[in-house]
Protein backbone atom coordinates (compact mmCIF):
# COMPACT_ATOMS: atom_id res chain seq x y z
CA UNK A 1 0.00 0.00 0.00
CA UNK A 2 1.25 3.37 -0.84
CA UNK A 3 0.08 6.66 0.59
CA UNK A 4 0.18 8.31 3.94
CA UNK A 5 -2.42 7.71 6.60
CA UNK A 6 -3.17 10.12 9.39
CA UNK A 7 -4.88 9.40 12.69
CA UNK A 8 -8.21 11.22 13.02
CA UNK A 9 -8.43 13.66 15.86
CA UNK A 10 -11.32 13.71 18.32
CA UNK A 11 -10.45 17.10 19.81
CA UNK A 12 -8.33 19.03 17.30
CA UNK A 13 -8.44 22.35 19.18
CA UNK A 14 -7.16 20.83 22.43
CA UNK A 15 -4.53 18.75 20.67
CA UNK A 16 -3.28 21.76 18.69
CA UNK A 17 -2.98 23.86 21.87
CA UNK A 18 -1.17 21.01 23.62
CA UNK A 19 1.18 20.67 20.64
CA UNK A 20 2.08 24.39 20.86
CA UNK A 21 3.07 23.94 24.50
CA UNK A 22 5.04 20.72 24.11
CA UNK A 23 6.85 21.91 20.97
CA UNK A 24 8.75 24.45 23.06
CA UNK A 25 9.41 22.51 26.29
CA UNK A 26 13.10 21.98 25.73
CA UNK A 27 14.02 25.49 24.66
CA UNK A 28 15.00 28.53 26.66
CA UNK A 29 14.18 30.87 23.76
CA UNK A 30 10.73 31.80 25.10
CA UNK A 31 12.26 32.84 28.42
CA UNK A 32 14.28 35.59 26.78
CA UNK A 33 11.12 37.72 26.72
CA UNK A 34 10.19 37.08 30.37
CA UNK A 35 11.24 39.28 33.29
CA UNK A 36 13.85 37.69 35.56
CA UNK A 37 14.11 34.56 33.38
CA UNK A 38 15.96 36.59 30.74
CA UNK A 39 18.69 37.73 33.16
CA UNK A 40 20.92 34.88 32.02
CA UNK A 41 20.64 32.79 28.87
CA UNK A 42 21.09 29.18 29.95
CA UNK A 43 21.32 26.77 27.02
CA UNK A 44 20.32 23.78 29.16
CA UNK A 45 17.20 25.60 30.37
CA UNK A 46 13.64 25.01 29.23
CA UNK A 47 10.45 27.03 28.89
CA UNK A 48 9.06 28.67 32.03
CA UNK A 49 5.64 28.83 30.37
CA UNK A 50 5.74 25.05 29.93
CA UNK A 51 6.49 24.62 33.65
CA UNK A 52 3.56 26.90 34.51
CA UNK A 53 1.27 24.89 32.23
CA UNK A 54 2.31 21.61 33.87
CA UNK A 55 1.84 23.16 37.33
CA UNK A 56 -1.65 24.39 36.37
CA UNK A 57 -2.54 20.88 35.23
CA UNK A 58 -1.49 19.28 38.51
CA UNK A 59 -2.74 22.13 40.69
CA UNK A 60 -6.35 21.86 39.51
CA UNK A 61 -7.33 19.18 42.02
CA UNK A 62 -4.23 18.82 44.17
CA UNK A 63 -2.04 20.64 46.62
CA UNK A 64 1.42 20.30 45.10
CA UNK A 65 5.05 21.05 45.89
CA UNK A 66 7.61 21.35 43.11
CA UNK A 67 11.08 19.84 43.55
CA UNK A 68 13.73 20.24 40.85
CA UNK A 69 16.80 18.03 41.48
CA UNK A 70 18.80 19.85 38.78
CA UNK A 71 17.86 23.51 39.26
CA UNK A 72 20.25 24.95 36.70
CA UNK A 73 19.46 28.66 36.52
CA UNK A 74 16.20 28.25 38.45
CA UNK A 75 13.56 28.21 35.71
CA UNK A 76 11.31 25.53 37.24
CA UNK A 77 11.54 26.83 40.81
CA UNK A 78 10.90 30.42 39.74
CA UNK A 79 7.98 29.40 37.50
CA UNK A 80 6.56 27.36 40.39
CA UNK A 81 6.78 30.35 42.71
CA UNK A 82 5.17 32.55 40.06
CA UNK A 83 2.36 29.96 39.89
CA UNK A 84 1.81 30.20 43.64
CA UNK A 85 3.16 26.84 44.74
CA UNK A 86 5.91 25.91 47.16
CA UNK A 87 9.04 25.17 45.10
CA UNK A 88 12.45 23.76 46.00
CA UNK A 89 15.52 22.56 44.17
CA UNK A 90 19.20 21.70 44.40
CA UNK A 91 22.11 22.40 42.07
CA UNK A 92 25.68 21.08 42.20
CA UNK A 93 27.34 23.53 39.80
CA UNK A 94 28.45 26.63 41.76
CA UNK A 95 28.17 29.08 38.84
CA UNK A 96 24.60 28.29 37.80
CA UNK A 97 23.63 27.95 41.47
CA UNK A 98 24.71 31.54 41.96
CA UNK A 99 22.56 32.61 39.00
CA UNK A 100 19.57 30.69 40.36
CA UNK A 101 19.98 32.32 43.78
CA UNK A 102 20.08 35.78 42.18
CA UNK A 103 16.91 35.05 40.21
CA UNK A 104 15.09 33.62 43.22
CA UNK A 105 16.12 36.28 45.75
CA UNK A 106 15.40 39.33 43.60
CA UNK A 107 12.32 40.68 45.38
CA UNK A 108 12.59 43.99 47.15
CA UNK A 109 10.29 46.08 49.31
CA UNK A 110 9.25 48.87 46.94
CA UNK A 111 8.40 51.28 49.76
CA UNK A 112 11.78 50.74 51.44
CA UNK A 113 13.52 51.35 48.10
CA UNK A 114 11.51 54.53 47.47
CA UNK A 115 12.28 55.81 50.98
CA UNK A 116 16.00 55.13 50.50
CA UNK A 117 15.98 56.87 47.10
CA UNK A 118 14.31 59.95 48.59
CA UNK A 119 16.88 60.03 51.43
CA UNK A 120 19.74 59.90 48.90
CA UNK A 121 18.15 62.64 46.78
CA UNK A 122 17.56 64.91 49.79
CA UNK A 123 21.13 64.36 50.96
CA UNK A 124 22.42 65.25 47.48
CA UNK A 125 20.26 68.39 47.38
CA UNK A 126 21.77 69.57 50.67
CA UNK A 127 25.36 69.31 49.45
CA UNK A 128 27.11 72.69 49.26
CA UNK A 129 28.00 72.37 45.57
CA UNK A 130 24.77 70.61 44.60
CA UNK A 131 23.34 71.25 41.11
CA UNK A 132 20.13 73.28 40.95
CA UNK A 133 18.00 70.40 39.66
CA UNK A 134 18.00 66.61 39.55
CA UNK A 135 16.11 64.07 37.49
CA UNK A 136 12.93 63.26 39.38
CA UNK A 137 12.50 66.78 40.76
CA UNK A 138 10.27 69.59 39.62
CA UNK A 139 11.58 73.11 38.98
CA UNK A 140 11.23 74.01 42.68
CA UNK A 141 13.50 71.09 43.63
CA UNK A 142 10.69 69.05 45.18
CA UNK A 143 10.86 65.29 44.79
CA UNK A 144 8.31 64.01 42.27
CA UNK A 145 7.31 60.44 43.09
CA UNK A 146 6.53 58.18 40.19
Amino acid sequence: MSGEYKQSSLFPEIEEESKKITDRTSTFVDNMELPIHRWFRYSAGFSAEWVKEVVRGFKRNNSITLFDPFVGCGTAVLAGEESGIESFGIEAHPFVLRIAKAKLLWSEDVNAFRSFAIDVLEYAQNLVDAPKSYPGCNSAGDVVLW
